[in-house]
């Protein structure tokens, strides 16, 4: 068994065990009465969303001591799969219940209980937005770059200079980066590299990899497959490679 899948299923068994959780806990104490199967299928339904909510916000963060073993990207693109999965299980609890027994539909009668009524209706909104705008950003014309401008948490609106008080900015020393240029159509006596990015060009341009490398690779798509395919003819693994593709999620 390949090391990064031996890896992925080792993740991928503790992210079950742990959305599943909810579910075990309340199996504890199971119910006095009895729902039907319909009904047991949608509360065991939100338990499961509940679990794969959490969980959500561990993936998001990609933090290396679990990203790192089976790549960045691939988390991406599971942290996009489990949550529409979310989504589902959320849609799915409600209307299993009411299907079950309609008498639930008190709940969302705000004249019963406008508190609750209200706390449902808009848990179960946002839930859905939440999904729906970040799936369809750019179908329906959201700019995640103003909604970033608009909610940063604070901006400079005055700068003078002060001795004592200052806190003192220390500069890092400038990274050893060495920038080449790739032409495809270069003009008459140009005597760099020309052509596409493939494994000859990497492999005439790179330092021999130790095993710790990290790879990141940022541009149109066919230039990002190419890249990524000539890397890993060259050894590099799938783990220590990261695309920037912005509509990966």
């Amino acid at each position: 068994m390949r090391p990064i899948t031996r890896r992925g299923l080792l993740w991928g068994s503790l992210y079950v065990l742990m959305a599943l959780l909810p579910l075990g806990i309340a199996l504890l104490s199971p119910p006095q009465e009895t729902r039907g199967l319909l009904g047991a299928t949608g509360v065991m339904f939100g338990l499961l969303a509940l679990g794969v909510f959490g969980m959500q916000v561990v993936i998001s963060g990609r933090h290396r001591w679990f990203a790192e073993s089976v790549g960045f990207d691939n988390i991406l693109q599971f942290h996009r799969q489990t949550g529409l999965l979310a989504l589902w299980l959320v849609l799915l609890h409600p209307l299993l219940i009411f299907a079950a027994d309609p008498s639930y539909l008190e709940f969302l009668d705000p004249r019963d209980d406008t508190l609750r009524a209200f706390a449902l209706v808009g848990l179960l909104g946002a839930s859905v937005v939440l999904i729906v705008s970040s799936l369809w950003r750019v179908q329906l014309g959201l700019s995640y770059e103003w909604w970033r401008l608009r909610r940063r948490p604070w901006q400079v609106v005055d700068n003078q200079p002060a001795l004592g008080d200052a806190t003192t900015l220390t500069h890092e020393a400038e990274l050893p980066l060495k920038v080449i240029h790739v032409l495809s159509d270069p003009p008459a006596g140009w005597q760099g590299e020309e052509g596409y990015i493939d494994k000859a060009l990497l492999e005439r341009c790179l330092p021999q990899d130790d095993g710790q490398r990290e790879y990141f690779i940022c541009g149109p798509p066919p230039m990002m497959n190419a890249s990524e395919c000539a890397l890993i003819e060259l050894g590099v693994p799938a783990t220590r490679l990261t695309s920037d593709r912005f509509a990966i999620v």
